[in-house]
Order: structure tokens, then C-alpha cells, then sequence
């Protein structure tokens, strides 16, 4: 996760959502416009948010443990030790829509809360209660990341995954868990304007790839490496001139080769 997330504590400097947040600061030499999209900043951030009136993301069905909807209206109180809190005040979305900075990405209010009991057709998950900066387990983790991928977006949980990564990751089943198979994260271009433009973003884009590769696979055993690469819909349109030069010279040198070898036969081996 460090070498995937951007905003999360722990986050290495050269995680992949890291890199391509450095890299868009400088967009007239890396062509890359906005920061990264990164699904797992998402996750955690909707897995964890406190379930509150004004706040239900991550739930689930108290009869059959099925993914609850934020938009199932569900009469819940809110019980901690002897008092009852519904605390919807401090509750921050940030603004969305700049990808150049998310900001604290997502702080749903105060999640120091030590027991809570709820009262309802749905329960919060586990993840709903861990102490701030703990991550969920493996299990915690296999059981919503499909939910996070199925909510829809909403006034009481904007950070639903479905809208923005339900087609970004996918999942298989390996031991009774989910794991991520495949995934990726959704960055934009600077305006490209000429042939040197695409063509050279098709470049700068294959040097961070590259780079974001060796840094994810560092520190893991080779049959766990991963393979990392960009793609964009002009990418196969523009990955000739990437080689142009290389390959006219081939084919010419290759070309001379042949004429003269079949020369030199015909002319009976008389240079």
C-alpha cells in the first residue's frame, strides 16, 4: 500500500501516486498535467470514516452481512459510553475537484470514539473503528474493498469508489480472500499541440513508468514483481517516431548488406 497510496502517514516518497505528483509540478518537461488518482487513498479514507447521522459509508446488513448502501435511510443511534453523539459539524469533504491537491483527502471528523453501539438495520464495518493511522487487515480488506467498489457516490459518503475506480481495479480469488489482480491509477496530459508534443509525452511517460516499476518492485521477491506501464488512446499512433531514426538506419543498413552480398556473388566474387 505504501508503494501505491500518495496522501495516507506512511507513504513512501517514490510510491507510484507519489512519483506522478511530483513529476505534474513540472508540466512543460514532464507533459503531465494533474495529480494522480490514487483508489487506495480512496479506500482507506471511505473504510475508515466514523459512521455518524450526517456520515455512512462503509456498512453492512445486521441480518445477512450484505454491503449497506449510504443511501439506505436507516434510523441509527449513536451511543458512546452513557451519551448519545451525532456529531455532523466537523464534517469536511474538500473539494473534489482540484486533482492538483487533495488536501487532507478526506477528514470525516473525530474518529477517537473508544465504543459505540448502533442500533439499526445496518452496522458499521470493523474498519470504522480503528485507531487513527491503523490500516485494515488483510481480512478487513477482502471483505470491503468489493463493497468500496460498488458504493455509489453520495451526500453522506462522497468517497464511494464505484464512479471513480469501479472499472480501474479488478479482483480474483486466491484463498478465500480478494486480491487486486490489476489496476490502474488516471493522470492527465498537458495540452499537446504538435507531433513533438504527443510523441515526446509518449517518451517522458515510458521514463516514469520505468522508474515507478523499479520503485514498486524493490524489496519484493522476483515472482512478485510487477509489471507497470502507461497508456493513452494516442500512444499507438505516436510510438513510431520513438524509433524512427533507429529503425530507418537498420533498414538501410540491412538493405546495403543484401546488395552487396548478392552483387558480390553474381559478379562472380571479383571485387
Amino acid at each position: 500500500q505504501n508503494k501505491l497510496c500518495l496522501s495516507l502517514p506512511g507513504c513512501s516518497e517514490n510510491s507510484l501516486a507519489g512519483q506522478i505528483f511530483n513529476w505534474q509540478k513540472v508540466p512543460e518537461k514532464t507533459y503531465i498535467a494533474t495529480a494522480p488518482m490514487p483508489w487506495i487513498d480512496g479506500y482507506i479514507t471511505w473504510a475508515r470514516a466514523e459512521v455518524t447521522e450526517g456520515v455512512k459509508c462503509c456498512r453492512y446488513y445486521k441480518d445477512d452481512n450484505q454491503f449497506c448502501p449510504s443511501n439506505f435511510d436507516d434510523t441509527v443511534s449513536v451511543e458512546n459510553n452513557s451519551s448519545v453523539m451525532a456529531n455532523t459539524s466537523s464534517v469536511d469533504y474538500y473539494d473534489y475537484g482540484d486533482y492538483g491537491d487533495y488536501g487532507d483527502y478526506g477528514d470525516y471528523g473525530d474518529t477517537t470514539q473508544t465504543s459505540k453501539f448502533l442500533n439499526g438495520a445496518c452496522l458499521p464495518c470493523n474498519t470504522t473503528f480503528l485507531a487513527p493511522g491503523e490500516r485494515p487487515s488483510q481480512d478487513q480488506f477482502s471483505q470491503t474493498i468489493k463493497w468500496f467498489l460498488r458504493a455509489n457516490p453520495s451526500d453522506k459518503c462522497p468517497s464511494g469508489g464505484h464512479a471513480a475506480y469501479g472499472e480501474s481495479v479488478k479482483l480474483s480469488v486466491e484463498d478465500g480472500l480478494n486480491m487486486v489482480t490489476s489496476t490502474n491509477m488516471m493522470a492527465f496530459h498537458s495540452i499537446l499541440k504538435t507531433s513533438k508534443d504527443y510523441y515526446m509525452a509518449l517518451a517522458r511517460a515510458r521514463e516514469l513508468a520505468d522508474s515507478v516499476m523499479v520503485s514498486v518492485n524493490n524489496g519484493t521477491d522476483p515472482e512478485k514483481h510487477v509489471t507497470i506501464f502507461p497508456y493513452s488512446v494516442f500512444y499507438v499512433f505516436y510510438e513510431q517516431y520513438l524509433t524512427i531514426w533507429r529503425d530507418t538506419l537498420q533498414s538501410l543498413t540491412i538493405s546495403f548488406a543484401a546488395i552487396f552480398i548478392i552483387t558480390f556473388i553474381l559478379m562472380g566474387f571479383d571485387i
